[in-house]
């Protein structure tokens, strides 16, 4: 069935501490409810849907039910907070945790509660992220709910459970994000290197991407550590460098190429990157 986030309401089955030691591990299963590992201390491997994920203190790994996954020996004990749990309480009836199945034995028809999510993909299979350290002290909240039972602990676990995973979508998005921005300044320095005998500016490449000026701006400077125009500076300056050393024309041929204005220009900007003029820097390249 194919749910909404508007429609989660989390049952939880299971919270507790589960160690995992060198002469240990777990074989490889799948579970018939969605399962979620915290690393608290160790540091491990869990292979997830045929990837080994790396478990250190912080990671988090999200499995939809139904995906194989196995809970690797490692070299040093290791200890993951474990939540067994629905995303609905359409099977809330069936009390207590349901071990998961040999891979080799897992029946598909007998999940329970299978869902996938309209506007969430990313939780129809595998999730894994790191850095999710805050997350510590509200799973341990959880697990001393589950533990005591007092009054209202049901609820007090689904609503712990949603805050959870409104933490990792949002933190998902993030990285998602990051990786965008990444790839769409990889995406500019390509550009740039492959138009430095133009006259470049700020409001010129945002045009070419699509983007506003100052969103170009901020991601250049994130990605290169420097403005957009001191970057681009540095990469002809570096052109320079390379026609100078392969002998690549005249100066003002060598200026044209690199963006700039004439050899007046190449020789002061050289000078101040580099220290030395071009001329010089020719002949100690000889």
């Amino acid at each position: 069935m194919q749910i909404s986030l508007a429609e989660v309401k989390p049952y939880l089955r299971y919270v507790r501490t589960v160690t995992v030691t060198p002469e240990g591990g777990f074989p490889p299963s799948a579970a018939y409810d969605a399962r979620l590992f915290y690393t608290l201390e160790g540091a491990g491997t869990v292979e997830a849907d045929g990837t080994a994920y790396p478990m250190k203190p912080g990671c988090l790994l999200l499995l939809n039910g139904g995906v194989p996954y196995w809970l690797q020996a490692p070299e040093r004990r290791v200890s993951y907070l474990a939540v067994n749990f629905d995303y609905t309480y359409r099977s809330c009836g069936r009390k207590g945790p349901v071990a998961p199945d040999p891979t080799s034995s897992f029946r598909p028809e007998n999940r329970i509660d299978p869902v996938t999510f309209a506007d969430a993909p990313q939780l129809d299979r595998v999730l894994y992220l790191e850095g999710m350290d805050p997350l510590a002290a509200r799973l341990q909240a959880m697990e001393g709910e589950y533990t005591r039972k007092i009054n209202l602990y049901e609820w007090k676990l689904s609503t712990g459970m949603a805050d959870v995973l409104i933490r990792c979508l949002r933190q998902a998005a993030l990285h998602r994000a990051e990786a965008e921005g990444a790839a769409l300044a990889g995406r500019i320095v390509g550009y740039l290197q492959a138009h430095l005998d133009r006259n470049l500016t700020n409001r010129d490449i945002a045009a070419v991407f699509h983007y506003h000026p100052n969103y170009i701006s901020g991601l250049m400077k994130a990605y290169t550590g420097q403005p957009l125009h001191r970057y681009l500076k540095h990469l002809r300056i570096a052109k320079a460098e390379a026609l100078l050393v392969s002998g690549g024309g005249s100066l003002d041929d060598i200026a044209r190429a690199c963006g700039f204005c004439d050899a007046s220009h190449l020789i002061k900007c050289f000078r101040a990157e580099v220290g030395m003029t071009p001329s010089e820097f020719r002949l100690a390249g000889q």
